[in-house]
């Protein structure tokens, strides 16, 4: 989680060349997103064991097409969340190399879930990483990703920027962590050379609500992280 925040960081210094002082992508200001469900959501993606190839584990089809996700008991948590609310998107998961390897890395129990979005193993820019994680990120919040974003409580010692965007920028990091547009633009703030790079390339979407959100709502109020 922490190295997710992290990245907004470095957000902060596109939100202040993307947005200026006027014209952020929700019109500024303080924030509230249509896309929040709850304060308990994170990122990430759906899981399969950390065998994710395991047959034991794989979606099959009917022959009308639609997905069926057999139940398992060897089946942690997430893998089982995510095949009981997510079917057809695991079932498309289970069929794609990066996908696969994403679900590898949420279930291996090494790295953080949240972590595999920043470190590369999750790559968002995949549309069935993208399906997958918009998914489970709604219902498998405290199975497959350590109970989610969490805005409380404060930390005294912790990081300014940080700080200030738990406190006054909450439900547009919760709308974030919650939409594979915008988690895929904190990991490109993260860990580009140059944070431009990220409206260039399209990694962050400014007309994507979640994104156009957190960049207004960190420009507005967290003057802090453009120090």
């Amino acid at each position: 989680m922490r190295q997710y925040l992290l990245g907004l960081s470095a957000l902060a210094a596109l939100s202040y060349i993307g947005c200026g002082d006027d014209t952020g992508a929700s019109g500024g200001g303080a924030t509230t997103s249509s896309s929040v469900v709850s304060s308990s959501s994170a990122t990430g993606t759906s899981s399969s064991s950390s065998t994710a190839s395991s047959s034991s584990t794989t979606a099959s089809s009917t022959s009308s097409g639609m997905a069926v996700c057999p139940p398992d008991p060897m089946d942690d948590a997430c893998t089982a969340c995510a095949k009981d609310t997510c079917c057809n998107e695991y079932d498309a998961c289970a069929g794609d190399a990066e996908c696969t390897q994403c679900l590898a890395c949420i279930t291996g129990g090494v790295t953080a879930p949240a972590d595999c979005v920043t470190n590369g193993e999750c790559d968002l820019a995949d549309p069935e990483v993208a399906a997958t994680y918009n998914c489970t990120v709604q219902t498998c919040a405290d199975e497959c990703y350590e109970g989610g974003f969490m805005c409380m409580p404060p930390d005294p010692m912790g990081d300014p920027c940080l700080e200030c965007v738990k406190a006054d920028c909450c439900t547009a990091g919760e709308a974030c962590f919650q939409s594979a547009q915008c988690a895929l633009c904190i990991s490109c703030a993260q860990t580009a050379a140059n944070p431009m790079e990220c409206l260039q390339t399209g990694a962050c979407d400014l007309a994507d609500p979640a994104t156009g959100d957190i960049f207004a709502c960190v420009n507005d109020s967290c003057g802090v992280c453009l120090m």
